[in-house]
């Protein structure tokens, strides 16, 4: 097998001014030129700048390609960054089975950064494997800390994968996942807890301050997190513990409590103006996925239709460290396309909501008695499939509300027939308050 030598040059331009960003973005290509570019066919071409995403046109329809000569073939990206996250790139020619099994597809790649003395990450891609041009997958390169200060990437191929037919290298799709601007840092601040001498770091979003961490305080219940379906899941020493719910009673440590389910649905609406739901999670237990799903024919009129990106990237921007650890259950019951790519990390809450389910044939409804909340799940879907017992503990700081005390000389007078009602209802809403006072 021959071995040829392929430099992409990808220069990312520092500007001034760029609208602050806290959520990991696509940065914008603005320009591309290739050293070496395979000539027109008809209508078809392989020039570099069909390496760039457009509009209402099929993102695989046309590829990069160049013919290795023993030389060199170098492509420069012009973007806007000031940190470099992760390339994701589309290997091939994807437009069709025949297109992708014929021409040859790039191997073992090293990246430097800024210089060609600076070798930062060495990457062997994915084998060939025909998925289909609508659900296309792409080798996602991350590096073990963010590329900063970044003005130029040399991506060299260094071995290939032959095609059948031709020694062309394609590339379909580049996008680079960055931050235009640094993100500012959250305001972190730490607390003990008294009882196991355990330190977390604390994080101010709006006027509450919270944990940034699960809880770690060992309960007669509480366990690791274990997925049967994740044998070899690797959980870090500092990751929280489950509890089960008779747990619950005291949870926290002094001056803290359990939220409730609005205060962490706030934690969404109270993101700053540029971050986006992936920077409140934790970077340490779940890869960034990036997909692209399209739907429609082949073709280059404003008639086709868009396609779908599917992106999650978690950054911890907020600092709150949200856990992406979960076990599936939806399965496609409950769902949309997605299922549950965006459902992660489960949270005991304070408050229980009474969740009504789908009438069975009689009319009859079931009230299910919801006391968690899962990030990414939905309350109907949760109630109805869930069979978890134990969840995470993310504590914020302030005390549980006192019982207001009952005025003993209080000359409210309380109607005969109100009387009877209220005596009448009064066992099962106590039964009812015990049950969630045992919770």
């Amino acid at each position: 097998m021959k071995k040829f030598s392929v430099k992409l040059v990808c220069a990312a331009i520092l500007v001034v001014g760029v609208t602050l960003s806290h959520a990991i973005t696509s940065i914008p290509i603005n320009g591309i030129k290739a050293s070496a570019t395979l000539p027109d066919v008809g209508q078809n071409n392989f020039r570099p700048e069909n390496m760039v995403m457009k509009n209402y046109v099929h993102p695989f329809y046309q590829v990069w390609g160049a013919k290795y000569n023993d030389k060199p073939i170098t492509l420069e990206f012009l973007v806007e960054a000031q940190r470099l996250d992760q390339i994701t790139l589309f290997n091939g020619f994807m437009r069709d089975s025949a297109s992708y099994v014929n021409n040859s597809l790039a191997k073992t790649i090293k990246i430097y950064l800024n210089t060609s003395d600076n070798l930062v990450k060495v990457a062997t891609l994915a084998k060939p494997k025909w998925h289909g041009y609508k659900k296309p997958h792409a080798d996602i390169i991350l590096f073990e800390k963010p590329l900063k200060n970044v003005f130029k990437i040399i991506i060299e191929i260094d071995d290939i994968y032959p095609g059948k037919l031709y020694p062309n290298v394609c590339v379909a799709l580049v996008k680079f996942w960055g931050f235009p601007k640094l993100p500012r840092k959250p305001r972190i601040g730490q607390v003990t807890d008294e009882r196991d001498g355990q330190k977390y770091r604390t994080v101010d979003v709006g006027d509450d301050i919270w944990m940034a961490q699960d809880l770690r305080y060992k309960t007669p219940g509480s366990r690791t997190f274990t997925d049967p379906a994740a044998k070899n899941l690797k959980i870090p020493s500092d990751a929280g513990l489950e509890y089960p719910e008779s747990d619950l009673d005291k949870i926290c440590p002094d001056g803290w409590r359990l939220p409730k389910a609005a205060e962490i649905e706030k934690l969404k609406t109270e993101l700053p103006k540029d971050a986006s739901y992936d920077d409140l999670f934790s970077t340490a237990y779940r890869r960034p996925l990036y997909s692209i799903q399209t739907i429609g024919k082949l073709s280059g009129s404003k008639d086709y239709s868009t396609d779908t990106e599917v992106f999650f990237y978690p950054t911890n921007a907020t600092g709150l460290n949200i856990s992406t650890l979960t076990r599936r259950y939806y399965g496609g019951e409950c769902t949309e396309e997605t299922g549950e790519t965006f459902a992660f990390g489960s949270y005991w809450t304070k408050d229980t909501k009474d969740i009504p389910l789908w009438p069975d044939e009689e009319g009859n409804v079931e009230i299910k008695h919801l006391r968690h909340y899962r990030f990414g799940g939905t309350d109907y879907c949760e109630a109805m499939l869930c069979r978890e017992d134990y969840h995470f503990v993310r504590c914020i700081m302030g005390r549980d509300e006192e019982p207001e005390p009952v005025n003993a000389d209080s000359t409210d007078v309380v109607p005969a027939d109100s009387a009877a009602t209220d005596s009448a209802v009064a066992p099962a809403n106590q039964a009812e308050a015990d049950s969630v006072t045992s919770r």
